[in-house]
C-alpha cells in the first residue's frame, strides 16, 4: 500500500490452509465441469490430488460448506449446491483516517479477517486510506464506474461516500454505521459485549459501575452505554448521571486528558471524586481506557484496589508488559471482518432479508480488574 490516498492492488497469501485448498478446489470444480447437484472427488482422491491430510481436505470442504457452494446429500457424500463463480471483481477497501492496514492496533484482528476472507471468496482489492492525500472524487468516481464490486469501509467513514456508493455496489459498513438505509452493516453485539462486562464486574462484587465513552457521535458507543444500562437494571443496579462520563457532556473546565491522549477522548476530571464514586469502569475505546488510567494515577489511586477497569477494545500494550495489564471485553474480533464479507457476497443478488450481522464479543481477564475495597 502506497501513502496519501493512492488505490494499490493487494494480495496476500495469508490465508490458513484448508482455506488455501478450499480455493482451489473451488478451481477444481470449474476445471471439471461439476454441475449443482454432482459429487464432488472423494476424500482420497483429493488427499492424492492436492497432498494433503484427512483433516485439511475436511476442514476445506467444510469451508465450502459454510460458503454455501456444497452440502452433504446422504449416500452421495458432498455435492456442489449451486454454480461457481470464480471471475469475481475488485472490492473497494476505505479505511479511516491514520489506520494502518497492516499494523494497526485495533483493527488488526478483523482488517486480517477482511483480507483473508475476500481473498477466500476469490476477489481483488484495491486499498484506500482517509487522510490529507485522500482524493474523494476520484475514489467516488471509481466506485461509480462501476469498476468495483463492492465497498467494505472501516471506521466512521462519512455518510456522503456511503449514501453515494450504495446507490450503485453493495456497501458494507464495519463496526460503526453511518446511517444510511442500503449501507449493510458488521459491528459487534454491544448489547452482549455490555452485559458481559456487567457481569464480570458485578461477580467480583462491585455496584457502582461508570461508564467512560462517546454518548452520541458513535452507533457503537450509543448500543454499549445503553447495553450497560440495562445490564445494571437487570441487577437492580443504576446508572446515575455522576457516573457517567461522555465526550459531549463534559465541559471544557471538566476535561481531563493524558498527554498522548486525543481531544475526542475526554475524561470527567470529577469522576472519581467525592464518597459516591465509582468502585468500577467500563470504556468504550482505546483512548477513553489511556485516558482513564491516567486520571486514576494523577488523583493518588491504584487499579485495581481502588478502581478495576474494563476496556471494550484491547490491543498488544493492554495484555503485555504495560502495568496495569487491561481487562476486555474485545468488540473488534476476527467475526466483524468475516461478517462484512459474508454481507457483501450476500448482496450478489441483491440486499439481504439480514442486514446486520453482530459478532459474539470475548471476554479476556486480565490484572486490571479485581473486588473491591472492603467498606467502598
Amino acid at each position: 500500500m502506497t501513502g496519501g490516498g493512492e488505490m494499490t492492488e493487494v494480495a496476500l497469501d495469508i490465508q490458513p490452509l484448508h482455506e488455501l485448498l478450499a480455493k482451489r478446489l473451488i478451481g477444481l470444480i470449474e476445471a471439471r465441469g461439476i454441475q449443482p447437484g454432482e459429487r464432488l472427488p472423494a476424500g482420497r482422491e483429493l488427499r492424492a490430488t492436492f497432498g494433503v491430510s484427512r483433516e485439511t481436505v475436511a476442514r476445506a470442504v467444510g469451508h465450502l460448506a459454510e460458503m454455501g457452494l456444497v452440502h452433504r446429500k446422504r449416500g452421495s457424500g458432498f455435492v456442489l449446491a449451486r454454480p461457481v463463480k470464480t471471475a469475481r471483481g475488485a472490492v473497494a477497501l476505505l479505511f479511516g483516517k491514520g489506520m494502518d492496514l497492516f499494523a494497526d492496533p485495533i483493527w488488526a484482528e478483523a482488517h486480517g479477517a477482511i483480507l483473508a476472507a475476500l481473498q477466500s471468496a476469490g476477489y481483488e482489492m484495491s486499498v484506500s486510506v482517509l487522510g490529507d492525500g485522500f482524493d474523494r472524487r476520484r475514489f467516488l468516481a471509481d466506485i461509480e464506474s462501476r469498476r468495483r464490486h463492492g465497498l467494505i469501509m472501516t471506521a466512521n467513514v462519512s455518510p456522503e461516500i456511503a449514501e453515494r456508493a450504495s446507490a450503485v455496489v453493495p456497501v458494507v459498513a464495519v463496526r460503526d454505521c453511518p446511517g444510511t438505509a442500503k449501507v449493510l452493516w458488521s459491528t459487534c453485539d454491544n448489547a452482549a459485549a455490555a452485559e458481559s462486562a456487567v457481569a464480570h464486574l458485578t461477580s467480583l462484587g462491585h455496584r457502582r459501575i461508570a461508564y467512560v465513552g462517546d454518548m452520541v457521535s458513535v452507533s457503537a458507543g450509543r448500543e454499549r452505554l445503553e447495553g450497560l444500562r440495562r445490564a445494571l437494571e437487570r441487577r437492580g443496579l443504576a446508572l446515575p448521571e455522576q457516573l457517567v462520563s461522555g465526550d459531549r457532556q463534559v465541559e471544557d473546565g471538566g476535561r481531563f486528558h493524558c498527554p498522548r491522549g486525543t481531544q475526542p477522548y475526554w475524561v470527567r476530571r470529577d469522576l472519581l471524586d467525592g464518597p459516591g464514586r465509582p468502585t468500577a469502569a467500563v470504556c468504550v475505546s482505546l483512548g477513553h481506557t489511556d485516558n482513564l488510567v491516567a486520571l486514576v494515577r494523577s488523583s493518588g489511586l491504584r487499579i485495581p484496589d481502588d478502581l478495576s477497569v474494563v476496556s471494550m477494545v484491547d490491543c498488544p500494550q493492554y495484555a503485555g508488559s504495560d502495568e496495569p495489564r487491561i481487562t476486555v471485553v474485545q468488540t473488534m474480533t476476527r467475526g466483524l471482518g468475516e461478517n462484512a464479507v459474508r454481507l457483501l457476497r450476500k448482496a450478489d443478488g441483491g440486499l439481504p432479508e439480514r442486514r446486520v450481522l453482530r459478532a459474539a464479543p470475548e471476554l479476556r481477564i486480565r490484572a486490571s480488574t479485581a473486588p473491591p475495597r472492603e467498606g467502598s
